[in-house]
């Protein structure tokens, strides 16, 4: 739900979806960016790696200028930029983030990926990243894995793999590699 609220707000809106690798960030991010579609808007997902040769300007006025493009079409642009961490380092992630949120500024919502620790290095000491609403996706409660374990039908899991299927990503693996019958080591 909360996720659903920040990304939900008008532009201009820069939302940051942060957790450690396998949380769903990405899934969620490709999630939205179809909704958006599908509601009439100009989605864009774009990952770090097409940003990292750009300097900030040419990042903000390819944005201007898809923002433009949109609004001539009687649409909003929406940008999603996944894998934040993949940039070359802090100084450059600062400056990612930056032409990232001068679009926000104007009617363009964004929406970035980011493992949490890269997020933290970015920020520096401060308490957060001005203009960027940030969003921390965590781990699912026990009690919800074996819920989905008991009702997928397979057989019992001990608590250690409980706590380690507490990331979508190993629920998932987890549920299609064993079937019902199958014997989990």
């Amino acid at each position: 739900p909360a996720v659903r609220r920040a990304l939900e707000q008008p532009a201009p809106n820069a939302v940051a979806l942060l957790g450690r690798g396998g949380i769903g960030k990405s899934v969620v991010l490709h999630r939205w960016l179809a909704e958006r579609r599908v509601a009439g808007d100009e989605a864009v997902l774009l990952s770090t790696n097409d940003l990292s040769t750009l300097e900030a300007e040419q990042i903000s006025a390819a944005l201007d200028l898809g923002a433009f493009a949109a609004r001539h079409r009687g649409r909003r642009l929406v940008v999603g930029v996944d894998g934040l961490e993949n940039a070359a380092d802090d100084q450059r992630r600062i400056k990612v983030l930056a032409a990232l949120r001068a679009a926000a500024v104007t009617d363009v919502t964004v929406c970035v990926t980011s493992r949490l620790l890269e997020w933290r290095s970015a920020r520096g000491s401060a308490e957060h990243i001005a203009g960027w609403a940030a969003i921390e996706l965590v781990e699912w409660p026990e009690d919800r894995i074996r819920d989905q374990v008991n009702a997928s039908v397979r057989p019992r899991v001990g608590a250690d793999l409980l706590r380690l299927l507490r990331t979508p990503l190993l629920l998932d693996l987890f549920l299609r590699t064993f079937g019902r019958d199958a014997e989990v080591p």
